[in-house]
């Protein structure tokens, strides 16, 4: 029985099988629906368009560019769009030529025998194919093509559309076209002319050519490029031109009269055509044809400072290394520095003078980008001249002080750098005698002061070094040779001290002298024992000076403290409530600045230094299980009885108790 139920369930298989194999569609051989396979424009030499008993257009490509019916100048992008639309022109279905395009109907129907528009293809190789254009269907949105083979096609109405194009459609419509880099721009008017010659541009001038503001070329040649016909004046003559232009070779006159129809349009002629172009558009163009002195470049650099990688200056020859900067024969440079320097002279702005008469100096600067070398000369008073221009410019004196750079300028600014991670040991001593000595423990911000006198460091102050210490900047370089005051003997010299680098016994060291404080708050700085001389900014020179002691003065929280005897106040506290030496219980502000007064002096706003306060107002303070602080207070300081570290009073304890700060 089971065997036979086994047979049954083998012939279900198998018959289910005949019946998928019969079921499914017979495979259909897929054909490219791409009309023209294999096309590519660039091989395309000529474009001939057969209208059909209206004007043929033909499109020839020479080593100039695309051309209309070999004379006027094609759109480029015109052309490239028709080649485009030939290259992904598909079907959708493809018919043999000896069908009827409905049963009773005849192939001649399709209008192919007498194509309204014949595409006629001569690529480089020298074949030639026509695509030829018949009848629509309206019903289905179709027209149909063939392509002189075996079969005919339907294609979509919107490809034919863009294939069936006029001469005009072809037309460059752009004056000069694209406008990268002209080597000759001429603006003309019956008063002024401005010639802008090179590439930079230079404009012309009496005896000679002097550098183009860079901006307002640029800007003119958008202008320019941008200039296209908004219709063609096939035969018309131009009258009373007002603004003549050329651009190397190619021309253009504007007159002052309007187009027929347009009145926000003026005629013109061009090495293009006779059209129309906009009168707003023009007039800006007019507008800069304004003297040439007005077009001169007033920036004393003309080169980009960017571009810049060559630089002689004062004596010195700076060179572009990589991202960086080099003294020609060694010495260490500051990259930013000569940046900060080109981007200074680039900033300024001149004005235009004649160039004074007489013998001239030689040049101060001379910078170069490249193969472009630019310099720069100081004249008499404020005056400067660039290369060999027949003018000059009166500067802002600023410009003779950078040019005047002495090697300073561009040293080194760099005073300290370590790896921040790597800081073991703060070592900082003065004239006074108190050495400052920081040991880190047993993790990298577990730093604990050993002297003068064993105490926490402050956590933040510590940080706050660090980061400072190990990336130290100066703002300037103010001598090569240490013969500033203040130097000879430092009045702080702070020893970072670092791990010793992999594979090394000995920890670094890197020593910064601090020397005198200058009126702005910055300070003078020395690597130890070297002899350039830097400037630090106040900010760094506050950093370093200050104290590393923890600013924690005692733990006594002001809810424990149980008595307080300052600037002849002496009160106790008793259930919560402070009460005087009479008896009297204080109330409301009373109460509160006693609880203030507690919790201002145990943290301080800053370690003012180390030693005996000497005399001073006392102040005690009571705590839990009659634990006693005693303090002194005088002239806006004050210590903790038995620690020699002097503590800045606050400002709110001054205000409210003054005696402190006497």
């Amino acid at each position: 029985m089971k065997a036979r139920t086994l047979e049954i369930l083998a012939l279900l298989v198998v018959a289910l099988a005949v019946l998928v194999l019969v079921d499914r569609p017979a495979p259909t051989v897929q054909l490219p629906d791409r009309l023209l396979p294999g096309f590519a424009p660039s091989h395309v030499a000529r474009l001939r368009l057969l209208r059909g008993g209206r004007s043929d257009v033909e499109l020839a490509h020479a080593s100039g560019g695309w051309t209309v019916d070999g004379a006027h100048p094609a759109d480029e992008d015109a052309v490239n769009d028709f080649l485009g639309t030939l290259e992904y022109l598909a079907f959708r279905r493809r018919v043999p030529a000896g069908t009827s395009r409905v049963p009773d109907g005849t192939s001649g129907a399709r209008g192919l025998a007498a194509s309204r528009l014949v595409v006629e293809i001569h690529d480089t190789d020298g074949a030639v194919r026509q695509l030829r254009i018949g009848a629509p269907e309206p019903l289905l949105g179709r027209t149909w093509v063939s392509l002189g083979g075996a079969d005919d096609f339907l294609v979509d109405d919107y490809a034919v559309r863009a294939l069936d194009r006029r001469a005009a459609d072809f037309y460059r419509r752009t004056v000069f076209g694209a406008l990268a880099a002209p080597t000759k721009i001429v603006l003309a008017t019956s008063e002024r002319e401005v010639v802008l010659d090179g590439t930079p541009p230079c404009v012309e001038l009496a005896g000679g050519c002097a550098a183009a503001d860079r901006a307002r070329a640029a800007a003119l040649r958008d202008r320019l490029g941008e200039l296209s016909l908004s219709r063609f004046l096939h035969g018309a003559s131009v009258d009373g031109v007002v603004l003549r232009v050329a651009v190397d070779d190619a021309k253009l006159a504007a007159s002052g009269a309007a187009c027929p129809g347009a009145p926000d349009e003026r005629q013109v002629s061009s090495s293009l055509a006779n059209g129309c172009l906009p009168a707003a558009a023009l007039a800006e163009i007019a507008h800069d044809a304004v003297a040439p002195e007005v077009w001169v470049e007033t920036s004393p650099l003309t080169l980009t400072a960017g571009d810049v990688d060559r630089i002689e200056v004062g004596g010195l020859v700076l060179e572009r290394a990589g991202g960086g900067w080099r003294r020609k024969g060694g010495g260490a440079l500051d990259g930013e520095a000569v940046r900060g320097w080109l981007q200074g002279l680039a900033s300024f702005r001149g004005r235009v003078v004649p160039l004074p008469r007489g013998p001239l100096p030689p040049p101060a600067v001379t910078l170069a980008a490249g193969d472009t070398v630019e310099t720069l000369t100081l004249l008499p008073g404020p005056l400067l001249r660039r290369n060999d221009e027949p003018i000059a410019l009166a500067v802002h004196p600023g410009v003779r002080a950078l040019l005047a750079a002495d090697p300073t300028l561009f040293a080194d600014r760099s005073v300290l750098s370590f790896e921040p991670s790597a800081l073991a040991e703060i070592v900082a001593d003065g004239p006074s005698g108190a050495v400052e000595r920081a040991v880190r423990g047993a993790t990298a911000e577990s730093f604990a002061l050993v002297a003068p006198v064993p105490l926490a460091v402050d956590g933040a102050r510590l940080a706050e070094l660090r980061d400072l210490a190990s990336h130290l900047r100066a703002q300037r370089v103010v001598a090569l040779e240490r013969a500033r005051a203040g130097l000879a003997s430092p009045r702080r010299t702070v020893t970072f001290v670092t791990d010793p680098p992999v594979g090394e016994s000995t920890p670094g060291r890197h020593v910064v002298e601090l020397g005198a404080a200058n009126p702005d708050g910055t300070c003078d700085a020395a690597r130890g024992g070297e002899a350039s001389v830097y400037v630090l900014a106040p900010a760094a020179c506050a950093t370093l000076e200050a104290p590393l002691a923890s600013r924690r003065v005692f733990e006594l929280a002001p809810d424990e403290a149980t008595s307080v005897s300052a600037f002849g106040v002496s009160a106790e506290r008793h259930g919560g409530s402070w009460y005087a030496a009479d008896g009297t219980r204080l109330e409301g502000p009373a109460a509160a600045a006693l609880s203030a007064l507690v919790r201002q002096l145990a943290f301080a706003p800053a370690v003012v230094g180390y030693g005996a306060l000497g005399g001073g107002t006392p102040v005690m303070l009571g705590g839990p299980n009659g634990a006693t602080i005693a303090l002194h207070v005088a002239r806006g300081e004050y210590a903790l009885d038995g620690r020699p570290v002097r503590y800045k009073v606050a400002d709110e304890v001054c205000r409210r108790w003054p005696a402190a700060c006497r």
